[in-house]
């Protein structure tokens, strides 16, 4: 079943928290790009909740790469929430892990 994604936001604080629940593949990461990079051009930094996500393709690993450099370019912040499991491998695997902040939850967000 391929790109079945939900994707809710929630602000917290200077944070806007995009969850995404279900798959984050060739499909569906579109999606979260567009409301990732609109995010990333307000004042608040974006966080990535990744506590319902149970797979991601390379092309989502691509879409969350694509947001680290929007960040450092405009000056944001930006961290994952909530990544376990095969996300969490997937993150470690690909390096990304290592250039993000990751916290267990939403509310460990500084």
């Amino acid at each position: 079943m391929s790109g079945k994604l939900a994707i809710s936001q929630k602000e917290q604080g200077t944070w806007r928290i995009l969850a995404l629940d279900g798959r984050m593949d060739a499909v569906s990461s579109p999606d979260v790009d567009r409301e990732g990079m609109a995010v990333l051009d307000t004042e608040l930094g974006l966080a990535l909740d990744l506590t319902s996500l149970v797979y991601i393709s390379s092309a989502g690993l691509r879409v969350i790469m694509r947001f680290m450099k929007k960040a450092e370019t405009n000056g944001k912040k930006i961290a994952i929430v909530g990544a376990a499991g095969t996300v969490l491998d997937m993150l470690e695997y690909s390096g990304i892990s290592t250039l993000f902040s990751i916290y267990k939850t939403a509310e460990d967000l500084p």
